[in-house]
């Protein structure tokens, strides 16, 4: 409806010829009026064609136009005082147009508009109005007041236009493809993935614009949504809002994961087949949503798209009792989040979360707050700060290469920002818990592994070498990451040594950290925590 409307508003700008253009016209019955008095009643025909070929133009880098060939029939008339008719025939079979991000090949977009009606002081009529090309077009019965058009808003012409009938369909894949995919693949390449497949339509009822689209849709090439069906209905004259709905026959968001994410007997499903809507001149609302991924429930109450105050939020999140171990595929902890009431609201390209995702896990709690999420960029980037309370170390590290250490730690990673799946910022501090009772102990794998992290050394005492396990009085480790340079710390120092582990006073284990405040890059640390498969190359101190 905005394109027709707007394509009208060109019409004063097609009607007079350029550069190599031909031009022919014929005027029949043209009555002058003397001395600038108007006759009581003039008759007149003016009938002009124009052919432009290879037109080209440009108002800046990012608008132009370039080989464009048009033809153009129009004729203007008056039959009656104050009123004048007029009908326009425009084609078009070559040429180039950039509107940027948008281009368009008219070589493949072959089309032509067929229009007429009338103007006169109060207004521009359009009794028909008809488009072929890569969409089909219909409207009768337009009116739009000549103060709507001369203000030039197109919100102004849409409140005050009136229309008896408008239709327009369309194949939704090429429409996808051409308004969408093609120009922003590079800059979203999750747009790239999406296929649609079906049909969209526009159609006026009364004060009422309604779209329809009904579409299967594949995502990099696997299933994602069959028999989807869109009704919003579009108030654009009535005053009251109205109701719409999203439904389906089925939905496939695994696909949408990355491979081997979730377990394979794992399938996401909504426990309704139909997402409300209430569509309002400025608003849009829809929801409840209630996701049931067979270990849990994730829930959206509603989701809300204020256009006055450009604002987009989702209100009543909630994660219901995630077990995680039986959901992500090889996730070798029991472990259960959970989350209730959060609000997230889209500010500039960032989705932020109030309210907190709190995990139980190996005894203890892990909870994320300050959460928020870019889903628009090339790579989606999120980010947390998250703080650990009583975690179980022996629960945490029995299930691993890494080698077993007891005790109960506490901890934080502060400003985490993540990119894909690799890290680019955070403030990482783990301790141990000097009042927890329970034994504090570490075996010698473990001390092997840290010691590369560190640089390279560990230390125990001669008769220790031969043992598995050792004590130890206190772990103490921070770490930050920024700009690509990793920086390690050991939070027990003495004597100018800083140490990850610090034995007790009757002996244990010593693990030190080697480059104390040494700046290394962070491809560098992966390398080493590479190296944890081969900690028997690493250097040990005997003492």
């Amino acid at each position: 409806m905005t394109f027709f409307v707007a394509w009208l508003l060109l019409l004063p700008f097609l009607w007079f010829p350029g550069t190599e253009a031909a031009y022919a016209s014929h005027a029949s019955n043209w009555h002058l009026a003397e001395s600038g008095l108007e006759p009581k009643e003039v008759k007149w025909d003016l009938d002009s064609n124009f052919n432009f070929q290879d037109l080209s133009g440009s108002r800046d880098a990012d608008h132009a136009f370039e080989g464009l060939n048009l033809k153009i029939h129009l004729r203007i008339g008056a039959r009656e005082k104050g009123k004048k008719t007029w009908k326009i025939d425009v084609s078009w079979d070559k040429g180039q147009l950039l509107f940027y991000p948008w281009f368009f090949d008219l070589s493949d977009l072959k089309g032509m508009v067929n229009a007429r009606g009338s103007f006169s002081q109060k207004g521009l009529y359009v009794s028909n109005f008809h488009l072929q090309g890569p969409v089909s077009m219909e409207a009768k019965g337009l009116s739009l007041p000549m103060k709507s058009v001369q203000s030039g808003e197109m919100e102004t012409l849409l409140k005050n236009c009136s229309i008896n009938r408008f239709s327009m369909s369309a194949d939704l894949g090429k429409l996808y493809d051409l308004l969408l995919k093609e120009p922003f693949s590079d800059s979203h390449p999750a747009v790239s993935r999406f296929e649609p497949a079906g049909t969209l339509t526009l159609t006026t009822l009364g004060k009422v614009l309604r779209l329809k689209c009904t579409s299967d849709l594949t995502y990099s090439g696997q299933p994602f949504v069959k028999g989807l069906l869109l009704d919003f209905p579009y108030p654009f004259l009535a005053p009251d809002c109205q109701k719409g709905r999203i439904s389906w026959d089925e939905l496939f968001l695994n696909n949408l994961l990355p491979p081997g994410l979730l377990d394979e007997s794992v399938h996401v499903k909504p426990k309704d087949k139909d997402i409300p809507l209430k569509v309002c001149t400025k608003s849009l609302t829809a929801g409840p949503l209630d996701l049931d991924l067979q270990y849990g429930d994730i829930c959206v109450n509603e989701v809300c798209l204020d256009l006055s105050k450009k604002k987009l939020a989702l209100n009543g999140l909630c994660l219901k009792d995630l077990q995680i171990q039986k959901l992500v595929s090889g996730f070798p902890y029991e472990m259960r989040v959970s989350a209730q009431a959060m609000h997230a609201e889209l500010k500039g390209q960032r989705l932020v979360f109030s309210g907190r995702i709190k995990a139980e896990l190996a005894g203890g709690t892990i909870t994320a707050s300050n959460i928020w999420l870019e889903p628009f960029a090339p790579v989606v980037h999120y980010g947390a700060d998250i703080v650990f309370e009583n975690l179980d170390l022996g629960k945490l590290t029995k299930p691993t290469s890494f080698g077993v250490v007891t005790g109960v730690v506490n901890g934080y990673i502060k400003g985490l920002v993540m990119s894909g799946v690799q890290p680019e910022r955070f403030e990482f501090l783990l301790e141990n818990d000097d009042s927890a009772d329970v034994p504090k102990k570490i075996s010698l794998k473990a001390v092997e592994n840290l010691s590369i992290l560190g640089g390279g050394e560990g230390s125990i005492s001669f008769l220790g070498y031969f043992l598995k396990e050792f004590s130890y009085s206190r772990i103490g480790i921070s770490c930050s990451l920024n700009n690509d340079i990793f920086v390690l710390h050991g939070l027990v120092k003495k004597n100018g040594v800083e140490y990850l582990v610090k034995r007790g006073f009757l002996g244990g284990v010593n693990v030190i950290n080697m480059n104390p405040g040494g700046r290394i890059r962070f491809k560098d640390m992966v390398k080493r925590l590479e190296r944890i498969s081969e900690s028997d190359k690493s250097k040990m101190e005997i003492r």
